[in-house]
């Protein structure tokens, strides 16, 4: 088909059009030059200031009366970014008097009222920012603030729960357990997780309290975590926090059955938790993660009936791993010479495999 030229007022709209779009990406290469040239400038006379501003720091350190207000005052506004930075970075590497010492110099610079100023706004990472610098200084607040003002996401809750911990808040504990798993997302950050088990550490009932009343809104996998920290961090009372955990036995996700089951392993020792547990039930489990933990769990026990159920385990596992566990977890266990002698005969390779393992360990 005869194609016919394009009239004369195309070929200009073209031209032009060609025209725009060069001069615009020639002022955008320039822009993006001019800004590059300009942060390397700004960059290097922020990090030319940094060691005369260091040496004053320390130098009124040594002080005994560092006089920071009049210091800070003198400064221009570029010297005292530079000295909140140091401020920062001295705060987190100093310890006892001399980074007690330091704090006058946070209030001087204003950096507490800009961190409290700023939870209540709305730009997540500049609250972070607020919140990191709440976590060094020595001035604890009303935890109902942070707490109506972190609840936005995961990465805030954890950040707010871990200021209160770290500034020691009256009631830090309950204030940041309610804080990271009130209004919880699928699962914890791990940042979340290890302040989670910071808190629980001098009040490990406080978590299991909060969580009987409550996990049944939670996730497996959120669930999980809890229960790993409830295992690992503290002893809890018989009485008020494991019969809950005892339900979570029987979940419908293996791997909270699993969680469940170890979490119960350091209290076995009292008759009346082995009576709760459905322990055949769980050797008989389905899931091979659950049969382990629950041979996991009988050895830590230490009780003959434990024994006695580890060998049948031993005995009658399918699963090579599992039953390796099942003798690894009897060797842990004292039992008598009889039973023992007859496993170490039955299953020779396995528990010469954890003798050897556990010679290993033990090599220094």
């Amino acid at each position: 088909m005869l194609q016919l030229p394009l009239p004369l007022d195309a070929f200009r709209l073209v031209y032009w059009i060609g025209i725009v779009l060069t001069v615009a990406l020639a002022v955008l290469g320039v822009g993006i030059v001019v800004r590059v040239v300009r942060t390397e400038r700004d960059h290097n006379r922020r990090e030319a200031l940094k060691p005369d501003l260091r040496t004053g720091l320390f130098d009124r350190l040594r002080r005994d009366a560092p006089d920071w207000d009049s210091w800070a005052d003198g400064l221009t506004a570029t010297e005292r970014d530079v000295l909140r930075e140091l401020l920062n970075e001295h705060l987190r590497l100093l310890e006892g008097s001399d980074r007690d010492r330091l704090q006058p110099l946070a209030a001087a610079l204003g950096v507490d009222r800009w961190a409290i100023r700023t939870l209540e706004t709305d730009d997540r990472y500049t609250k972070l920012t607020a919140l990191g610098w709440l976590a060094l200084l020595d001035h604890p607040h009303d935890p109902t603030l942070i707490e109506r003002t972190c609840s936005e996401d995961a990465a805030l809750r954890a950040a707010g729960a871990r200021v209160m911990l770290e500034q020691e808040y009256a009631n830090a504990t309950e204030h940041g357990i309610r804080l990271l798993l009130d209004d919880p997302t699928e699962s914890l950050t791990a940042f979340g997780l290890d302040t989670l088990y910071e808190l629980t550490r001098s009040l490990p009932d406080s978590l299991a309290g909060h969580t009987r009343t409550r996990h049944e809104d939670w996730t497996p996998t959120l669930l999980v975590q809890v229960l790993r920290v409830l295992r690992t961090a503290a002893p809890m009372d018989i009485d008020s926090s494991l019969e809950w955990i005892v339900d979570q036995c029987e979940h419908e996700s293996p791997a909270v059955r699993a969680a469940a089951i170890r979490a119960l392993a350091d209290s076995g020792w009292r008759a009346e938790l082995r009576s709760r547990v459905t322990v055949e039930a769980l050797t008989n489990d389905r899931s091979p993660a659950v049969r382990t933990a629950t041979y996991q769990t009988l050895g830590a026990w230490r009780v003959p009936e434990a024994c006695e159920r580890l060998a049948h385990a031993a005995r009658t596992e399918r699963n090579p791993r599992c039953r390796l566990s099942a003798v690894r977890a009897f060797s842990h266990n004292r039992c008598h010479d009889r039973l023992e002698s007859d496993l170490q005969h039955e299953f020779s390779r396995q528990w010469n495999w954890v003798a050897a393992t556990r010679r290993l360990r033990e090599t220094p």
